[in-house]
Protein backbone atom coordinates (compact mmCIF):
# COMPACT_ATOMS: atom_id res chain seq x y z
CA UNK A 1 0.00 0.00 0.00
CA UNK A 2 1.05 3.34 -1.04
CA UNK A 3 0.79 7.13 0.40
CA UNK A 4 1.60 8.74 -3.06
CA UNK A 5 -1.17 9.57 -5.72
CA UNK A 6 -0.19 9.82 -9.02
CA UNK A 7 -1.80 12.54 -10.63
CA UNK A 8 -0.54 13.13 -13.85
CA UNK A 9 2.45 11.70 -15.79
CA UNK A 10 5.88 14.49 -16.58
CA UNK A 11 8.08 11.81 -18.51
CA UNK A 12 11.80 12.86 -18.39
CA UNK A 13 13.10 10.43 -20.87
CA UNK A 14 9.84 8.82 -23.19
CA UNK A 15 10.99 5.33 -21.97
CA UNK A 16 10.89 5.52 -18.17
CA UNK A 17 8.06 6.10 -16.03
CA UNK A 18 9.40 8.81 -14.00
CA UNK A 19 6.35 10.77 -12.29
CA UNK A 20 8.21 14.81 -11.76
CA UNK A 21 6.34 16.63 -9.71
CA UNK A 22 2.98 14.86 -9.85
CA UNK A 23 3.49 13.15 -6.74
CA UNK A 24 1.45 13.92 -4.08
CA UNK A 25 1.55 12.46 -0.43
CA UNK A 26 -1.18 13.56 2.48
CA UNK A 27 1.57 16.03 3.42
CA UNK A 28 5.50 16.92 3.41
CA UNK A 29 7.99 14.44 4.58
CA UNK A 30 9.25 15.93 7.80
CA UNK A 31 13.26 14.92 9.58
CA UNK A 32 12.61 14.45 13.72
CA UNK A 33 12.98 17.76 15.20
CA UNK A 34 15.57 18.40 17.98
CA UNK A 35 16.21 20.92 19.92
CA UNK A 36 20.07 20.42 19.52
CA UNK A 37 22.29 19.09 16.51
CA UNK A 38 20.63 15.74 14.74
CA UNK A 39 22.08 13.82 12.07
CA UNK A 40 18.84 11.62 10.25
CA UNK A 41 18.41 9.91 6.77
CA UNK A 42 16.08 10.90 4.14
CA UNK A 43 14.20 7.67 3.40
CA UNK A 44 13.84 6.81 -0.53
CA UNK A 45 10.37 7.88 -0.15
CA UNK A 46 11.19 11.27 1.20
CA UNK A 47 12.46 12.43 -2.40
CA UNK A 48 9.73 10.70 -4.32
CA UNK A 49 7.73 13.14 -2.10
CA UNK A 50 9.09 15.80 -3.31
CA UNK A 51 9.86 18.15 -0.37
CA UNK A 52 11.35 17.35 2.80
CA UNK A 53 11.77 19.77 5.90
CA UNK A 54 13.56 20.01 8.45
CA UNK A 55 13.18 21.78 11.43
CA UNK A 56 16.45 20.53 13.59
CA UNK A 57 18.53 23.20 15.00
CA UNK A 58 21.91 21.65 12.88
CA UNK A 59 22.86 18.51 11.47
CA UNK A 60 23.75 16.08 9.14
CA UNK A 61 21.24 14.51 6.31
CA UNK A 62 22.03 11.78 5.31
CA UNK A 63 20.65 10.43 2.09
CA UNK A 64 19.12 7.03 1.65
CA UNK A 65 21.22 4.38 0.23
CA UNK A 66 21.33 4.79 -3.83
CA UNK A 67 19.92 1.19 -4.60
CA UNK A 68 16.64 1.77 -2.12
CA UNK A 69 16.00 5.15 -4.53
CA UNK A 70 16.70 3.21 -7.94
CA UNK A 71 14.15 0.75 -6.86
CA UNK A 72 11.28 3.26 -6.57
CA UNK A 73 11.61 3.60 -10.16
CA UNK A 74 12.24 0.41 -12.01
CA UNK A 75 12.49 1.58 -15.59
CA UNK A 76 15.26 4.53 -14.66
CA UNK A 77 17.84 4.64 -17.01
CA UNK A 78 21.58 6.34 -16.91
CA UNK A 79 21.59 9.61 -16.83
CA UNK A 80 18.06 10.27 -16.00
CA UNK A 81 17.51 12.63 -13.53
CA UNK A 82 14.58 13.63 -10.60
CA UNK A 83 14.35 16.78 -8.18
CA UNK A 84 12.93 17.74 -4.92
CA UNK A 85 13.40 20.47 -2.42
CA UNK A 86 14.80 20.74 0.65
CA UNK A 87 13.83 23.29 3.48
CA UNK A 88 15.49 23.59 6.61
CA UNK A 89 13.07 25.68 9.38
CA UNK A 90 15.70 25.31 11.47
CA UNK A 91 19.17 25.10 11.37
CA UNK A 92 22.16 24.78 8.85
CA UNK A 93 21.88 20.89 7.66
CA UNK A 94 24.07 19.25 5.76
CA UNK A 95 23.71 16.40 3.31
CA UNK A 96 25.80 13.23 3.53
CA UNK A 97 26.26 10.39 1.34
CA UNK A 98 25.41 6.82 1.54
CA UNK A 99 26.40 3.85 -0.03
CA UNK A 100 25.23 4.75 -3.87
CA UNK A 101 25.77 8.35 -3.77
CA UNK A 102 28.41 11.27 -4.79
CA UNK A 103 27.73 15.02 -3.89
CA UNK A 104 28.63 17.58 -6.51
CA UNK A 105 29.08 21.55 -5.22
CA UNK A 106 27.92 22.68 -1.83
CA UNK A 107 26.19 20.02 0.61
CA UNK A 108 24.65 22.35 2.94
CA UNK A 109 21.39 24.03 2.90
CA UNK A 110 21.38 27.34 5.41
CA UNK A 111 18.70 28.08 8.09
CA UNK A 112 15.60 29.07 7.27
CA UNK A 113 16.41 28.62 3.68
CA UNK A 114 15.64 26.06 0.95
CA UNK A 115 17.45 24.34 -1.84
CA UNK A 116 16.00 22.33 -5.23
CA UNK A 117 18.05 19.09 -5.09
CA UNK A 118 18.64 17.25 -8.51
CA UNK A 119 19.58 13.98 -8.44
CA UNK A 120 20.74 11.93 -11.65
CA UNK A 121 21.02 8.06 -11.71
CA UNK A 122 24.63 7.39 -13.19
CA UNK A 123 24.25 3.07 -12.51
CA UNK A 124 20.79 1.59 -12.33
CA UNK A 125 22.52 -2.27 -12.62
CA UNK A 126 21.41 -4.47 -10.05
CA UNK A 127 24.00 -4.48 -7.26
CA UNK A 128 25.64 -1.25 -8.17
CA UNK A 129 23.18 1.29 -8.48
CA UNK A 130 24.31 5.13 -7.91
CA UNK A 131 23.20 8.09 -8.10
CA UNK A 132 24.53 11.86 -7.74
CA UNK A 133 23.26 14.85 -5.58
CA UNK A 134 23.42 18.23 -7.38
Amino acid sequence: MSNFEITQSTYINKNVDLYVNSVHTQGASFLKASATAVTATIAAADILGGIITCAAATGNVQLPLGSALVALFPKAQVGDVISFLFASAGGDMTFTPNTGWTISGAPKVLQYTSRVCYVRFTNVSSGTEACVLY
